[in-house]
């Protein structure tokens, strides 16, 4: 099958829409385009100095951050957030809408898991001032009406992470939108 006779619109095979020259140039051209803040590892490295003027000498707080975490997460300490949205455009479109989120905001794609009917995408998370690094989710499944986007964020070792899984659902679905809004 040629890329020309291919319509990658409605297809839910990742591969394929990944491969498709549209659906390569409109990722490329949102790579890194959405900022990412400041990651948990910067903030630590900034905020040496200051913690060094307040009293706080010789504490490595990135070996605590890197001991503490796998630690909890032993014990099951996790928190996180799911969340599903219904959209009316085909999912070869919202697959492709969802890739130029990703690649907007440098979210790795750990892996595929393609189905029948959408896709499965485990995707990282990265650490921010509020919480250490996750994974999310993301499941793409084929309906009469369009596509259902559903979204799961895990962060391990953390039993709070201030909203940070909220945010990164959010974000993904506005992005899908606007994407999907623009002509993907």
């Amino acid at each position: 099958m040629t890329s020309e006779c291919f319509d990658w619109r409605q297809s839910v095979d990742v591969n394929a829409i990944l491969s498709h020259p549209e659906v390569v140039d409109l990722i490329s051209q949102n790579a890194g385009l959405k900022p990412g803040g400041m990651s948990g590892e910067e903030f630590l490295r900034i905020s040496k100095p200051v913690m060094a003027a307040v009293g706080v000498h010789g504490v490595q707080t990135e070996l605590i951050a890197k001991i503490a975490q796998p630690m909890y997460a032993s014990m099951g300490v996790k928190t996180g957030k799911e969340d599903r949205i219904g959209l009316r455009y085909p999912p070869g479109q919202t697959i492709a809408a969802t890739l130029m989120s990703l690649a907007s905001r440098k979210q790795p794609i750990n892996s595929i898991e393609q189905a029948e009917d959408g896709c499965l995408l485990n995707v990282g998370v990265p650490s921010s001032i509020y919480a250490f690094a996750g994974d999310m989710t993301i499941t793409l499944q084929r309906h009469d009406e369009g596509t259902l986007v559903t979204g799961a964020v895990t962060i391990p070792g953390q039993a709070f992470d201030w909203g940070r899984s909220k945010r990164v659902l959010k974000d993904l679905f506005e992005d899908v939108k606007e994407h999907l809004r623009s002509g993907v």
